[in-house]
This record gives C-alpha cells, sequence and structure tokens, in this order.
C-alpha cells in the first residue's frame, strides 16, 4: 500500500473514531455560548421584513429587519421560545442590547420572547 493511501485510510478512520466517541460537547457548548452572547449584543426594532431558515447556512432560523439603520438580520439557531414560528412579515420587533428578550407587536397586542438556546443542557 502506498504511503499516500494509508495516511488517507488513517485519516478517515481516526475522523471516525472522535465522531463516534470523541466528547463534542466542549465545541456545541462553546457554539451555544456564542450564539447567546451575539443575540444578548444585538439591537433590533423596526418592522419584520422577511423571515426564513437559510439553506446555505445549516437552516438557521433567520428574521430580516427594515430598521432605521437599514436591513438587520437576527439569526436564532437552536431557538427553543417559540419567536421564529410565530412572527409574520409587518410586523413590529424590539430587541434592546443587554437582553435576550424579544417583544413582537402585531394588531396593537404585544408579545414578549425569551430567546433561549438551551445552554443548560451541556452543564
Amino acid at each position: 500500500m502506498k504511503r499516500k493511501d494509508l495516511i488517507g485510510y488513517s485519516s478517515v478512520v481516526i475522523l471516525f473514531l472522535f465522531m463516534k466517541y470523541g466528547d463534542t460537547s466542549y465545541f456545541a457548548n462553546n457554539a451555544c455560548k456564542t450564539q447567546t452572547k451575539r443575540i444578548n449584543e444585538a439591537v433590533s426594532s423596526g418592522k419584520i421584513n422577511d423571515f426564513y431558515l437559510d439553506k446555505s447556512s445549516h437552516m438557521n432560523e433567520t428574521i430580516i429587519v427594515d430598521s432605521e439603520d437599514g436591513e438587520l438580520l437576527l439569526i436564532i439557531p437552536n431557538d427553543n421560545s417559540g419567536l421564529f414560528s410565530y412572527v409574520q412579515k409587518g410586523d413590529s420587533i424590539v430587541k434592546s442590547e443587554n437582553s435576550m428578550n424579544v417583544r413582537i407587536v402585531r394588531n396593537q397586542k404585544s408579545k414578549l420572547f425569551v430567546v433561549d438556546f438551551d445552554c443548560d443542557r451541556f452543564n
């Protein structure tokens, strides 16, 4: 067997073993914390222009907001609050900095969502 083939096969076996038996919770926990930090720091208020599952980015739940600052993306992958399934085009949205709270206003009725990525499951 050629050295190049041996290295290729060995790499595949090592990768398979890592995926099957390796502890990936460290990486998932870091990703969850990063998502939480990003949403916590986000500021968004305006009208919802569109919302979709982003097929080019791991099917991330994405909300497009028309605001005074232009078009903003609010990306909430794996959120457990129900926000993405509730929103409609034309809803008003308010998201303050240093908060996981998102308020949706539709027909003079307000509904509060607390974005939750369930990061506690990794502890």
